[in-house]
């Protein structure tokens, strides 16, 4: 059982039960502690140059997203790192598989396909991209609403070569 499985389904063990907290939970599990808001997390791994856009993630990676809610509650979507999740998978077409906690359904899995980034299912009815943000009558225009278009950045929180042997 991955450290992300562990955390979908157990406690946090003294860690905040949100995004951040969970992704804390997790990579402190296999070694790796870190902690803070998704902000500051952000901040860290951008500071460490761990920060990458590829469209294709490591297994373990974080993933951030800006605007999955309106945080100031300024009406506008202007909400940047607003969420963060854990890759638990990449399938061939470029589906990503994150884990992830502070959602209205609690902690769960999520699927993002960048590729296809503003598309929710495939051609075969696959999920390529979930939703994120909840949409509410008092959205802009405009306003997104699936993993793909809020998605941010990845960060890979430790160098490839000096990664656990066990998975996030």
């Amino acid at each position: 059982m991955s450290a992300a499985d562990r955390y979908l389904h157990g406690s946090l063990d003294g860690f905040r039960d949100d995004c951040s907290g969970f992704a804390s939970a997790v990579y402190t599990r296999v070694g790796i502690p870190i902690s803070g808001s998704v902000r500051s997390l952000y901040e860290a791994m951008g500071d460490q140059g761990w920060i990458h856009h590829r469209k294709r993630p490591e297994l373990g990676d974080l993933v951030f997203f800006d605007d999955t809610f309106d945080k100031d509650r300024d009406g506008r979507v202007d909400d940047p790192l607003t969420h963060v999740a854990v890759v638990v998978a990449v399938a061939e077409d470029g589906t990503i598989t994150m884990a992830h906690g502070g959602t209205g359904v609690g902690r769960t899995r999520t699927w993002m396909n960048l590729e296809h980034a503003s598309q929710r299912v495939g051609p075969e009815g696959q999920a390529w991209n979930n939703y994120l943000r909840r949409a509410k009558s008092s959205d802009p225009k405009g306003t997104k609403y699936l993993t793909g278009e809020l998605w941010v950045a990845f960060a890979t929180p430790a160098p490839p070569d000096s990664r656990t042997a066990q998975a996030p």
